[in-house]
């Protein structure tokens, strides 16, 4: 869950939709693969990002969910788990400190685990602004939607996908948005294939 939710605030950006705009390869090195494509009437774009890790699935989900507990009074860039339940639903807690003028912002996000079996896994995300109150001088990310697809291959490694949109809240030049969403994903893929690798 730590690399997951890194990639929010490196990204800053995004709004889910089913748009059906063509993906656009962004960058390809070292086994990973990042996608952008535009969403019908938005100026920000959404992104994909694809790898293939040396790890059984089990050990890359583990990742995933993988935080330590929320605190009253939470450190900046450190994913927090806030809860869990027995529906296979997990809640995240991130603060990002943003340069002066930039307003930080604070993300709540929800995971569920939506199908898991042998061979595939997909995990839902989802904003759930609601479930902490808001800090003063914070803004809250209040709309994120997008999936982790993971699958086994035959050679034994995870092929993992990240679709991901959401909306940072507050002004933000579209251009510096959409300039992270390939450099947030590709870290965001680095640290999780240096972290699960066999």
């Amino acid at each position: 869950m730590r690399t997951m939710l890194s990639v929010l605030f490196l990204v800053l950006a995004m709004n889910f939709t089913s748009s059906q705009e063509a993906w656009t390869l962004k960058k390809d090195m070292d086994g990973i693969r990042i996608y952008t494509r535009s969403v019908a009437g938005e100026d920000i774009k959404e992104y994909k990002a694809v790898t293939w890790v040396d790890a059984p699935m089990e050990a890359v989900i583990q990742e995933l969910l993988t935080a330590p507990d929320y605190l009253n009074s939470p450190l900046p860039d450190v994913s927090y788990l806030v809860s869990e339940n027995s529906n296979s639903e997990y809640v995240f807690y991130l603060k990002k400190e943003l340069p002066w003028p930039i307003r930080d912002r604070d993300v709540v996000t929800s995971l569920k685990i939506a199908h898991r079996d042998q061979q595939h896994c997909k995990l839902i995300l989802k904003a759930s602004p609601d479930r902490l109150p808001e800090s003063k001088g914070i803004l809250r990310v209040k709309e994120l939607m997008g999936h982790w697809l993971l699958e086994t291959t035959a050679e034994g490694k995870t092929k993992v996908v990240q679709q991901l949109f959401f909306d940072p809240e507050g002004t933000l030049p579209d251009f510096l948005v959409n300039s992270l969403l390939v450099r947030g994903p590709y870290q965001t893929f680095s640290d999780l294939k240096r972290s699960v690798s066999r």
